[in-house]
């Protein structure tokens, strides 16, 4: 089963963390940056969250289990392409109130902020990618 949550840019992480804690101890949670990352251990995988849209040739693909792709304002024409690739619209992720997802801002943006110093103390430029924390 396949579906897309519609989130704003400036709140991804906040619909992560969302997506994360509602799954928390009842799935096998795998990080990785690509589709083809995921493909050795995808067997034990319940969800995939796909944090970016995957680039149409790469599809969205889970032998098994849920996938929930996280479509921005600026990523909805890349789904939108991916829809039409497989011939279908997907479903809605129906489990994000909105109202709960943004009350996790501050602990999110406390987390992203206590990462950047660990990766700024591990040598890493930059502390690290993704949102901003003031986002």
């Amino acid at each position: 089963e396949q579906a897309y949550l519609f989130v704003p840019e400036k709140h991804k992480m906040c619909y992560l963390a969302h997506v994360l804690n509602a799954h928390a101890g009842k799935s096998v949670i795998v990080f990785a940056d690509t589709v083809h990352a995921t493909q050795r251990v995808v067997l034990i995988v319940d969800l995939v969250v796909n944090y970016d849209v995957p680039q149409p040739q790469q599809g969205l693909r889970t032998p098994r289990g849920r996938a929930v792709t996280l479509v921005t304002q600026y990523t909805v024409e890349l789904y939108q392409r991916i829809e039409a690739m497989i011939g279908k619209r997907l479903e809605r992720y129906a489990d994000a109130d909105e109202a709960h997802v943004l009350a996790l801002h501050e602990r999110v943006a406390e987390a992203q902020r206590a990462a950047a110093v660990q990766l700024r103390d591990m040598g890493y430029a930059g502390g690290g990618g993704g949102d901003e924390a003031t986002a």
